[in-house]
C-alpha cells in the first residue's frame, strides 16, 4: 500500500464516520459521499399527503458534510406540524 493508497483510505473511512453519524442525528435521511466528492441524503419515505406541497425534498447534495447538515435542518424545519 503506497502512502497516497493510505491516504485516500483513511479519507473514505472518514466519510463513512460522518454519514453514520448524520443518519443517526436526521434517522429520516440515509447519508453518503460519492465518487465525485460530493454530499448526499436521501429521504426515507417519499413526502406525503400536505407534505408533498411543501418545499420538502427528496434528495440534498452539498459540497461539504456541514452544507449537507445546514439543507437537512432546513428541511426539518419546514416539516409541517
Amino acid at each position: 500500500m503506497t502512502q497516497a493508497d493510505s491516504g485516500d483510505r483513511t479519507v473514505a473511512l472518514g466519510d463513512d464516520a460522518v454519514a453514520i453519524e448524520l443518519e443517526q442525528k436526521f434517522p429520516a435521511w440515509r447519508v453518503w459521499r460519492s465518487d465525485t466528492g460530493l454530499w448526499w441524503a436521501a429521504r426515507r419515505a417519499y413526502p406525503i399527503g400536505a407534505e408533498r406541497n411543501t418545499s420538502l425534498a427528496s434528495y440534498l447534495r452539498a459540497t461539504t458534510a456541514m452544507g449537507l447538515v445546514d439543507l437537512l435542518i432546513e428541511q426539518e424545519q419546514s416539516k409541517s406540524p
